[in-house]
């Protein structure tokens, strides 16, 4: 049997929430080598879950840390991550229903629904791809505008000194590094021809998520034979969701009832 690839994903907060134990531990179950990178101390890390200093991949300039936020920073570390590994990019959203493979190529991506968008929510290309040498171009000129944002926001960030542009980006528009930017370099390079169709890595689109929580189902339909993960899109979860354990009949009760036992116990 092929050895699996080793996931890798990225926490700024000091305490991980049961959405992330759960879809943590859920790639050691299926029988990965997980690491979580941290730049401080992380409460709640899931049995079989090695955690590791994200300096080691990427140490960000301070002001970047302090005056941007968590989602701005894990885009930019998962392009290192890209750069400097073979590890797969996996958000701490993201359940693992089948053991996840690279493509012979080197890649692993998928489309949102609706295929304007390729999700970066799991990630994996080759060192050497364009579309991320691309990226890492956007990032290092300091006078680069995306060309993927909006043409207000362009104009906006034009008139910011280019020494603060990276930082305010993130103000302008917080996602400005993720999927609408890789969506952009992939589509410029070709490689977009590698991403999968939306069911196999995003089958719900996050809209719906809340059917995850549905004691009387809602799930079932959007999920195929190829379909090998399930993000829970935390950000869109509803508090009562987050701060509580699921219901035991939903799909996330079973999930939780399967991976960590009693959902009672759930972000102690």
């Amino acid at each position: 049997m092929n050895k699996l690839p080793h996931i890798a994903s990225f926490w700024t907060g000091s305490q991980l929430g049961w959405i992330e134990q759960l879809c943590l531990r859920s790639f050691v179950l299926r029988g990965h080598k997980v690491t979580l990178f941290q730049l401080d101390p992380v409460k709640n890390v899931p049995d079989g879950v090695q955690t590791r200093d994200a300096r080691d991949i990427w140490d960000p300039d301070p002001r970047i840390i302090r005056e941007t936020g968590a989602s701005f920073v894990a885009d930019i570390f998962r392009l290192h991550l890209m750069k400097n590994t073979d590890m797969i990019w996996v958000d701490t959203d993201a359940y693992c229903l089948e053991p996840f493979h690279i493509d012979d190529a080197g890649y692993l991506i998928g489309h949102f629904h609706g295929r304007t968008e390729i999700a970066n929510g799991v990630m994996r290309v080759p060192r050497d791809s364009p579309a991320l040498e691309f990226l890492f171009g956007c990032l290092e000129d300091p006078t680069f505008v995306p060309p993927w944002l909006r043409p207000a926001l362009r104009q906006r960030l034009e008139k910011i000194d280019p020494k603060d542009r990276l930082v305010q980006m993130y103000h302008i528009k917080r996602s400005v590094m993720g999927p609408k930017a890789l969506f952009h370099s992939l589509k410029k390079s070709g490689e977009i021809e590698h991403a999968k169709h939306e069911r196999v890595l995003y089958p719900i689109p996050w809209q719906f998520c809340d059917a995850l929580f549905n004691p009387h189902g809602g799930v079932d339909d959007w999920i195929g034979n190829d379909t090998i993960s399930m993000h829970f899109y935390s950000s869109q979860v509803r508090r009562i969701h987050r701060n509580n354990p699921p219901d035991p009949d939903s799909y996330a009760g079973k999930l939780v009832a399967h991976d960590l036992g009693d959902a009672g116990q759930v972000g102690k």
